[in-house]
């Protein structure tokens, strides 16, 4: 399958075939690793809006997931 455009419909199945984490037993583990993305994203969407950056919540939620 082929990703040109990440859009709504397509990010669960570009996320699931690019997931490596051999820790990961479970569904709910992937889901878990893929809400920090989301979250990432939330903190960066409100730094493009307001001007307000929480550096110390980003990294602590890239250091996490780079420990995954």
């Amino acid at each position: 399958m082929r990703f040109d455009e990440l859009n709504e419909d397509n990010y669960m199945m570009f996320a699931i075939k690019h997931y490596e984490n051999p820790q990961a037993v479970t569904q709910e583990d992937f889901y878990e690793d893929l809400k920090k993305f989301k979250y990432i994203k939330r903190l960066l969407k409100r730094y493009q809006k307001s001007g307000e950056l929480k550096s110390h919540l980003l990294l602590n939620h890239f250091i996490c997931l780079y420990n995954v």
